[in-house]
């Protein structure tokens, strides 16, 4: 599929790539902090992110809360 199409296909949707990519995101670095014991530093960078600060904000603003609290609430079975 070309990019053009591609485009029109999500404006379709309602949606756009940067907004499906920041949901595959978000999504991965939950997962990876519920399920894995990988530092948050791996996590950011397998992410995408080359600063670990730059992805513990952005993932404060996603979710409301650190990676860290993040994770701890996770493994206690209860997602914030």
């Amino acid at each position: 599929i070309g990019p053009r199409t591609l485009q029109r296909v999500l404006k379709g949707e309602g949606t756009s790539f940067r907004d499906v990519k920041a949901h595959f995101i978000r999504e991965r670095a939950c997962i990876l902090l519920s399920e894995t014991d990988l530092a948050i530093e791996e996590i950011a960078r397998s992410v995408g992110y080359d600063e670990p600060n730059s992805f513990r904000r952005a993932f404060s603003n996603w979710t409301g809360s650190t990676p860290s609290t993040y994770r701890t609430a996770a493994r206690a079975g209860g997602r914030e």
